[in-house]
């Protein structure tokens, strides 16, 4: 589930665009498929916008930043710097660890309402129309993978320091 989510968040940005021409284009368009594509991206808006909601700000900020704007982590860090005039700091491990607990969150919640969220978010690469290349796909997974991986062994490090 957590991979569909994190899938869902990196395509939001067309999904707005794609909803941004309801209403306003819907009628222009003959094509009922084109029309159905615009409310399901608007309809998948929505949930995302839903999911954001449940966050603090600090989660919000890390999930947006990373995986919707697609920002590195050092760029993460410096834009929260920026964001709150360099009085706050916060390591691209705390920011990681906010973006985990955010997934989290979303995760839960998307079991709750699974058969909506399959309903929404299965067939991406059927209705996606500006989806990346593969080799831009498989470098953005392995980063992400080595990323979750180092994020895991260091919040699994915490625990241990921790309770030890």
């Amino acid at each position: 589930m957590e991979d569909l989510v994190r899938i869902a968040l990196a395509h939001y940005n067309s999904f707005r665009s794609q909803a941004a021409l309801e209403g306003k284009w819907e009628d222009a368009l003959r094509d009922d498929e084109m029309r159905e594509r615009i409310h399901l991206a608007s309809l998948r808006v929505e949930m995302i916008q839903n999911w954001l909601t449940m966050l603090t700000y600090d989660e919000r900020f890390a999930l947006e930043k990373h995986l919707i704007e697609d920002l590195e982590w050092q760029r993460v860090v410096h834009v929260f710097g920026k964001h709150w005039d360099e009085l706050f700091f916060r390591s691209d491990r705390q920011l990681g660890t906010y973006q985990s607990s955010a997934l989290r969150k979303i995760v839960s919640y998307c079991k709750t309402y699974e058969d909506i969220i399959n309903w929404l978010f299965d067939n991406l690469n059927e209705t996606e129309h500006l989806l990346e290349s593969e080799d831009i796909k498989e470098t953005r997974a392995l980063s992400r993978a080595r990323a979750r991986k180092r994020l895991d062994e260091d919040v699994s490090k915490d625990s241990k320091e921790n309770s030890g």
